[in-house]
């Protein structure tokens, strides 16, 4: 998930879900746990939620950290800046 928040800016909420392919449920849990360890940002605009990862407070805090994170996924891709 946080691969897919790294390649744009601001993102739909119903995005995120749809190009993981899990369940909205799933999906809202793992927002929501992101949202509360202050990785993810969260708007609202109407009735559709939007995302967005905080990359530079997190470079801010922890240089390189989030870098590390991005490059270690499960399928060995990594996301760029």
């Amino acid at each position: 998930m946080m691969n897919v928040l790294a390649k744009g800016s601001d993102m739909a909420c119903s995005a995120t879900y749809e190009g993981l392919g899990v369940t909205k449920t799933n999906a809202s849990r793992h927002l929501r746990i992101l949202r509360e360890a202050g990785l993810v940002w969260r708007s609202q605009r109407g009735r559709q939620l939007y995302v967005r990862l905080r990359r530079a407070e997190l470079e801010q805090r922890f240089p390189g950290h989030l870098q590390g994170i991005l490059t270690n996924t499960d399928d060995g891709s990594a996301v760029s800046q």
